[in-house]
């Protein structure tokens, strides 16, 4: 899992006890990784890594400047072991005030009203237009992955034009990088919205169905199968709605 961990942030070599940063093992050690290698020796007093000295590595690492990633794991740490929401947010918000997008995303996630972080809702006030704010900046950063949960946001405002077209703009954007929840929201806009379009929504549907083992498999093939129908093209449209029928009942 260490020599993972290191090949994904390229510091991998030939030579590992030497050559990775000590700020690298400062990470691994408190994301759990050192207790697994054997060059423990190199770092003897990371060994049984406390609290207090966990914080206090964080702390240093942060001060040297690495906020990418670093701020949001350091929040998790704080929330999620140590319990301390107070000191987590900090984390939060110092990486938010140096542009990680990591650390932007997640403020954002706790300020949406459909925070899915039970724990954490009460931790900042409730701002869907500051949360979309922040979602488009992280977005601007390029935190990709939360096109879709700043254009769900954005689809409560359909009656202000251009809130919903650039939903519709993140969600192909989602789409187009696999993102199946927002395939899934772009085929029921088409079909289902006021901008109905039954090419778009079959487009985004055939998106969904190419992978057999998606969670939104039966129900695309469902609608597939449906616009067939309405398109009069009987065969395709049996062969989608039975093939729907049959997954459903498994």
């Amino acid at each position: 899992e260490f020599t993972i961990f290191c090949s994904r942030n390229r510091y991998i070599s030939e030579d590992v006890k030497r050559d990775i940063p000590y700020d690298y093992i400062c990470q691994a050690a408190l994301d759990g990784y050192l207790p697994m290698i054997d060059f423990l020796k190199i770092q003897p007093d990371l060994f049984d890594l406390n609290e207090e000295k966990a914080l206090r590595c964080y702390s240093d690492l942060i001060l040297q400047g690495n906020f990418w990633f670093l701020c949001k794991s350091a929040s998790h740490f704080c929330l999620w072991k140590l319990k301390n929401r107070i000191k987590g947010l900090e984390f939060i918000l110092l990486g938010a005030e140096h542009d990680d997008p990591e650390s932007i995303a997640y403020l954002a996630h706790l300020h949406s009203p459909s925070c899915v972080f039970q724990e954490e809702q009460n931790l900042v006030k409730q701002d869907k237009e500051h949360a979309i704010n922040l979602y488009k900046k992280a977005i601007e950063l390029g935190k990709m992955s939360v096109l879709r949960d700043c254009a769900v946001l954005l689809l409560e405002n359909k009656d202000k034009k251009e809130d919903y077209e650039l939903a519709m703009s993140y969600l192909r954007k989602a789409g187009e990088h696999g993102d199946v929840l927002a395939m899934m929201d772009l085929m029921d806009e088409y079909f289902y919205g006021e901008q109905e379009n039954l090419e778009k929504a079959l487009y985004w549907g055939n998106e969904i169905i190419k992978d057999s083992k998606s969670i939104a498999y039966n129900y695309a093939m469902s609608i597939v199968g449906t616009i067939y129908y309405i398109q009069d093209k009987q065969d395709e449209a049996f062969t989608c709605l039975r093939t729907a029928h049959l997954g459903q009942t498994k």
